[in-house]
């Protein structure tokens, strides 16, 4: 009920009124869930310490498949994955299959897969080559018999950002799309919306400032250690110059250019997160929203830091 009024009140220009029932209805949320925020400093700053220049090419391509086939779309939550999963899946030689568990299990179930058990992802250093191997390969088949017809398979499960690394070892040919999105943005949209899937980080401002910092800076090493090799979309240049930036990706795709890309809105296929946001053409009135609340959200600013500044990706 909480966050039905603030919507009611959001939509009616009552900024204050809204946040205040938001705000109720996330402290209830959060008394409802276990959850250890420090666990995911911990998880950011391996994947950071081990994923480094030397790593991959130490690694080569020991666990590769060559395959050109998944494309990735990863982001934090509201970023804009599933508009830009859309624009991709709307190419006639793309098929858009939503959020994929397939990685995420991977990453989970990979420390058991050595021995002596290790956590990941010191766990690589002893998982076997034609283990490795076989997981890429498994995977990939899974992906054709999901689309046979299709060239390639979007899979836009916004976890895949901290798994980048993991990807890049099995399928140094994929396409990764990271979505890009002012986090204070982010932290708006997170924080006034009800969530049906767990997501235990979205219900505190400053647990919501820690998430989005510890992800600004695994997203800095990994522009270190990758660069080019991953695009970055960008959701305020997306809306704000569509055609532009939508050739921009579609380019780096490596795809011909299909204007149905530009009418992803027409483009009928199921969605199962957020149907509405691309069943209309692109529209900005989500751009600097969290201006209007800013008098509000003091713990989550001081939390993020600096990190509101993308332009290093």
């Amino acid at each position: 009920m909480h966050f039905a009024l603030g919507k009611s009140y959001e939509d009616t220009g009552r900024h204050e009124d809204a946040f205040h029932q938001y705000k109720l209805g996330n402290q209830l949320k959060r008394q409802l869930l276990h959850h250890e925020p420090d666990q995911l400093r911990v998880e950011i700053n391996s994947l950071i310490e081990y994923f480094t220049k030397d790593r991959f090419e130490a690694f080569g391509n020991r666990f590769a498949d060559e395959s050109r086939t998944p494309i990735f779309v990863v982001g934090v939550p509201r970023s804009g994955t599933t508009l830009v999963e859309q624009i991709i899946a709307s190419h006639p030689d793309v098929h858009g299959a939503g959020e994929l568990p397939f990685v995420e299990r991977m990453f989970r179930r990979m420390p058991a897969r050595v021995k002596p058990r290790t956590a990941f992802p010191h766990c690589l250093d002893l998982l076997p080559t034609d283990a490795g191997k076989k997981l890429a390969t498994e995977h990939i088949a899974r992906l054709r018999e999901m689309a046979s017809d299709a060239k390639h398979v979007v899979d836009k499960m916004p976890k895949n950002l901290v798994h980048v690394g993991l990807i890049k070892l099995l399928w140094p040919n994929a396409k990764i799309v990271h979505c890009v999105r002012d986090y204070r943005d982010i932290a708006m949209s997170c924080y006034f919306r009800y969530f049906a899937e767990r997501q235990p980080f979205s219900w505190e401002l400053s647990e919501l400032g820690d998430y989005c910092r510890h992800h600004a800076e695994l997203c800095k090493h990994r522009h270190k250690v990758l660069g080019t090799k991953i695009y970055a979309s960008r959701y305020e240049e997306l809306t704000s110059n569509q055609e532009q930036k939508t050739r921009e990706l579609i380019d780096y795709l490596e795809l011909p250019w299909s204007d149905r890309c530009l009418q992803f809105h027409e483009t009928d296929r199921r969605i199962k997160t957020n149907p509405l946001q691309v069943r209309k053409p692109i529209y900005q009135t989500s751009v600097a929203k969290w201006k209007c609340y800013e008098r509000w959200i003091d713990e989550f600013l001081q939390a993020l830091g600096n990190e509101h500044d993308l332009s290093h990706l």
